[in-house]
This record gives C-alpha cells, sequence and structure tokens, in this order.
C-alpha cells in the first residue's frame, strides 16, 4: 500500500480507535475501583519500597502511567501522600507503564488477538446498556480492551510497507542509521508524540509497528520509547500547574527522575540495545537487531529493562530526589495561600477529587477567617494613619475577590463532578461542600460590607463611647471562636461533639450582645446632643456579626451531614 491520502487518514483513524480504546478501558478500571483505590495508595504507601509497588501496580491496572502521576499529583495536594510517599510511587508508575507495551507485543503481534475482539464487543455492549452500576462499568472495560486491539489491528494493515516504497526508504535512508544524533532525533520524536497525544502508549504503539515493519532499527525504536518515557512528564508538570506547592513539587520529583535516566541511558543505548538482543537470541526468540519481526518483544524488553535500572539506580537517593523538588520550587506563603489549587483530574474518579475539594474549603475557611482580623484593625486600631486605613480597606476588597472567585471555581468543579457516578456519601460531601463555599461567599460580601461603613465612619468622624467599643470587641471575639469551630469541625469531618451545640449558643450569645446594647442606645435617641449615625453605624455592624455567625451555623449543620 503507497502513503497516499486515504492511507494517511485510515492511519489516523486506527490511531483514534486505538486512544479511544485506551481511555474507555482506562476509565471503566478506575470506575470499578472508586474509591477503594484512595485506601490503596493511602495503605500501600508507608515506605518508598512500598510506594514503587504501589505505582506499579495501579499503573499496570489502569494502563496509564500519566493518570498514575496526575492522581499521585492530586493526593499530594490533598494531604493524603507526603513528597517522599510519592517519590516511590511515580518510580512505580514508570516500571508499571511497561505492562503496557508487554501487552501489546504479545497480544497484539504474537497472539493475534483480533479475532477475538468482535466477540468481546458482542458481550460488552449488553454489559453497558445495563443500569450503572459495576457490570456497566466492566462493560466499558471489556469494549475498551477490544477496541484498542482492534484499532492496533487497523494500523499495522493501514502502515504501507516500505520494502515496495523506493521514496520512503531513500527519505530514510540518512536517518535510520544508529548514532548519537540520530538516537537524539528520534528521541526527540518520540517526546513530540507524546506531549501532542498526552499518551506514551501511543508513542509505543506506533514504535512497535513501524520498527516490526522495518521502518528503523531496533536501537532507534528504543530510542524512541525513551523519548516518550520523557514526554510523559508534562502531563503531570500540566496538572501541577493550578495545584499547591506540594504537587508542583511532586510533577518535579517525576521530570527529575526521568529525565535523569534519559541522560544516561541515551549515551548506553548501543550497549544495552545489543545486549537484549543477545539475551532474546539465548531464550529463543530471533534477535530484534537482523530481525525486525522480533522488534515489538525486543521493545518491550527494553522498556522494562530500562526503568527497572533507573528506578534500582535512584531509589537508593530518593530523600535527595525529593530535596533537589523542594529546592526547585520555593515556597511563597503568601501567594500559596490565597490560591484555588485543585488539581483538575480529568480522570472517572470524583471520590479523589472530592478529597481534594473537602481541603480546599478548609483552606477556603481559613482564608475568609482573616477578614475578621482585618475588620478589627479597621475598627479598632488607634493609628490615624490614612495610608494605613486604606492599605487594610484594600486587602478587605482584594480578599472579598478571591472568596468570590474561589466560590466560583469551587462551584464549577462540583457541577462537573456531580455528573460523574456518584456514591451517596460522595454525593452528601459534594453538597456539603457546596453549601460551605456558598456560606463562606456570604460571609466575605458580609465583611466587605462592613468595612465601606467602617469607611463611612472614619470620613464622618464618627466615633463609638467605650461601651460601645467593649462590646463590639467581644462579638468579635465570639466570631472567631466560631471560625475556629468550624475549622475544627472540618478538620475532624464533622465527627466533633456537641459542635453544632457550641455553634448555637456563640450565635445567641452574640444577638443577646447586640440586641442588649442596642436597646440602650436607642433609649438615648431623645437626647438633644444624641448622635443618631453613631447608633446606626453601631448597629450595621452588629447585625452583620449576627448575620456572619447565622451563616457560620449553617455550615456547621452542613457539616454535620458529613457523618
Amino acid at each position: 500500500m503507497s502513503l497516499s491520502f486515504l492511507g494517511i487518514l485510515k492511519i489516523l483513524g486506527s490511531l483514534a480507535l486505538f486512544i479511544y480504546g485506551m481511555k474507555i478501558m482506562s476509565e471503566g478500571i478506575q470506575k470499578v475501583a472508586g474509591s477503594s483505590m484512595r485506601s490503596f495508595f493511602r495503605t500501600m504507601t508507608k515506605t518508598p519500597y512500598l510506594g514503587v509497588l504501589t505505582g506499579f501496580l495501579v499503573t499496570a491496572l489502569i494502563q496509564s502511567s500519566s493518570a498514575t502521576t496526575v492522581m499521585t499529583v492530586s493526593l499530594v495536594n490533598a494531604g493524603m501522600l507526603s513528597l517522599l510517599e510519592a517519590t516511590g510511587v511515580i518510580m512505580g508508575a514508570n516500571i508499571g507503564t511497561t505492562i503496557t507495551g508487554w501487552l501489546l507485543a504479545t497480544l497484539g503481534f504474537s497472539f493475534k488477538i483480533f479475532t477475538f475482539c468482535l466477540p468481546m464487543i458482542a458481550i460488552a455492549v449488553p454489559m453497558i446498556l445495563w443500569k450503572k452500576g459495576k457490570i456497566h462499568f466492566w462493560g466499558e472495560v471489556i469494549i475498551g480492551f477490544a477496541l484498542l486491539f482492534l484499532g492496533l489491528g487497523e494500523l499495522k494493515e493501514s502502515f504501507p510497507d516500505i520494502t515496495t516504497s523506493e521514496p520512503i526508504i531513500n527519505f530514510l535512508k540518512p536517518f535510520v542509521v544508529p548514532s548519537l544524533l540520530n538516537n537524539i532525533f528520534f528521541a526527540l520524536v518520540g517526546l513530540l508524540i507524546t506531549i501532542v497525544l498526552q499518551s506514551s502508549s501511543v508513542t509505543m504503539l506506533l514504535t512497535l509497528v513501524m520498527g516490526s515493519q522495518g521502518w528503523f532499527p531496533f536501537e532507534l525504536g528504543c530510542a524512541m520509547v525513551l523519548g516518550s518515557n520523557l514526554g510523559t512528564t508534562i502531563t503531570a508538570e500540566f496538572a501541577a500547574l493550578v495545584g499547591n506547592i506540594h504537587a508542583k513539587r511532586t510533577a518535579r520529583i517525576h521530570t527529575f527522575f526521568n529525565l535523569f535516566g534519559f541522560i544516561w541511558m541515551i549515551l548506553l543505548i548501543g550497549p544495552i540495545a545489543q545486549g537484549i538482543g543477545l539475551l532474546m537470541v539465548s531464550l529463543g526468540f530471533n534477535n530484534p537487531i537482523t530481525n525486525p519481526s522480533s522488534i515489538p518483544i525486543g521493545i518491550a524488553a527494553f522498556h522494562s529493562i530500562f526503568n527497572i535500572l533507573n528506578t534500582l539506580a535512584l531509589l537508593v537517593f530518593i530523600k535527595y530526589l525529593a530535596l533537589a523538588a523542594t529546592k526547585s520550587i520555593p515556597i511563597k506563603e503568601a501567594e500559596e495561600n490565597l490560591r484555588f489549587s485543585m488539581v483538575d483530574l480529568n480522570l472517572k474518579t470524583p471520590e479523589l477529587s472530592i478529597i481534594e475539594l473537602e481541603k480546599e474549603i478548609g483552606r477556603f475557611t481559613e482564608v475568609t477567617s482573616r477578614m475578621s482580623g482585618f475588620i478589627q484593625d479597621l475598627l479598632f486600631s488607634t493609628s490615624n494613619e490614612e495610608e494605613e486605613t486604606k492599605a487594610l480597606q484594600s486587602r478587605v476588597k482584594k480578599y472579598k475577590k478571591i472568596i468570590s472567585r474561589f466560590e466560583k471555581e469551587m462551584a464549577h468543579h462540583i457541577a462537573r463532578f456531580s455528573q460523574a457516578e456518584l456514591t451517596e456519601r460522595a454525593s452528601v460531601r459534594l453538597t456539603t461542600i457546596s453549601n460551605i463555599g456558598m456560606g463562606m461567599e456570604r460571609i466575605g460580601v458580609i465583611f466587605h460590607q462592613m468595612s465601606k461603613t467602617i469607611q463611612f465612619k472614619h470620613r464622618e468622624r464618627i466615633w463609638f463611647n467605650p461601651e460601645q467599643r467593649e462590646n463590639l470587641k467581644q462579638i468579635f471575639n465570639l466570631l472567631d471562636d466560631g471560625f475556629l469551630l468550624v475549622k475544627q469541625n472540618l478538620k475532624n469531618k464533622g465527627q466533633g461533639n456537641d459542635l453544632k451545640e457550641k455553634m448555637l449558643n456563640l450565635e445567641k450569645r452574640i444577638a443577646e450582645r447586640a440586641f442588649s446594647l442596642n436597646t440602650k442606645e436607642f433609649d438615648k435617641i431623645d437626647q438633644e446632643d444624641y448622635n443618631i449615625q453613631n447608633i446606626l453605624v453601631y448597629n450595621m455592624l452588629s447585625d452583620g456579626c449576627e448575620k456572619i455567625a447565622n451563616s457560620l451555623v449553617k455550615i456547621t449543620v452542613s457539616i454535620e451531614r458529613m457523618k
């Protein structure tokens, strides 16, 4: 077959079928695993060695090292994994991804599984039409597996026979002679394909098919896979861009690990390829250096040997790898605490995303509670510096915008994940997070309104008497206690004792303080020298505090639903 326009479309269609099958299969497995994957991560990452095993098993299961790495980044982002634990998982994920190569090389080239693909689809379709649940998800896994290998079969048929195409042979001749320069060139090709398609599995597929049909020798195929290995780091780096500093450092560890492996292996790829050829001959296989039909098995062997050797080489230096990542991304505390840092998993594992959302709502609460301190500084500061007052006003306005943006981004993620398959418990947790987010956004608006009231007070030179000042101080102290209770309740996921009653009691005490002094002040209105603006400003501030206390009560009630 010549490389005509129709031939190119058939190649692209075959690739698309493979990518779609890989996507369906991987997402189906993740749906089947559900929240148990989270527990598995937490249990199996106590030591770096267990972390390596965990990364290997999870990646071998879901057939995506990028998915495992991004999942690891999200768990570090949510505080479920430490940087050291994540390092082991990432190392194991690189070994686990080699299983894909073995599956393609054995089932796709040696076993010829294509004849079973249509019967598998016949079994899977009724399962998919079944009501939502594990049967439905297993149907997705089976049909994804079948489509994946149908795509591989079509791709093998679609690629032109290089031996009958003189133009292709002449074009490739300068590039297919093994050398350091050509190794680097083919590695860059593998890197670019992986970055563009966001899948090292597709690069592996192309390498196996083209290598088996004689497009390039075994050594250059190894270089192409080596480049794809480095390309997978881009996915994690992109995912971590919106994450917190720990997520960024986790992605950087992945980059350092793969970059180190790339550097030493690109220099030794010739001898390693020769060694694999000799090993395969001793085991009864044809030498992939002289027989292109053996290249798929040879590539799979190279991929495994490389990642195992790279892991063994760096496992003893795991602490230094984590340290290098920490040094490369220094902490910027002020910026870190004010950004929404939800990692976009883009996976069918909403339970893992809910963990991140719960962590984000905790930070959301912390950021909102700071506004109470700003308002108190504005209200009770003895400094008459206009610049200081303006700076505080500006900070309140800035925080109000931060909180509003926080709530919108959180609502976006909640809406997206609520469309996925959720357990009843997960649905309750999402609803709780949504309610807390809206409650905190309301509190931010009230604080901002209070800052404007204080600004009016300063401009009109309205003064509170000592009793009013002391009463407001007590009210704000009670509010701060309320925020502490909410944070404690969030940390304990609603498991605390009598927190709702404590919050109701705080709200009651705030209301009593506001009402008692308001009554006294209104009794003085008829006095000739009384300033009516004084009581109006005081009333607006105390009323704002009551509204905030009421919102904190509603938030506490929502958190208790998490039980």
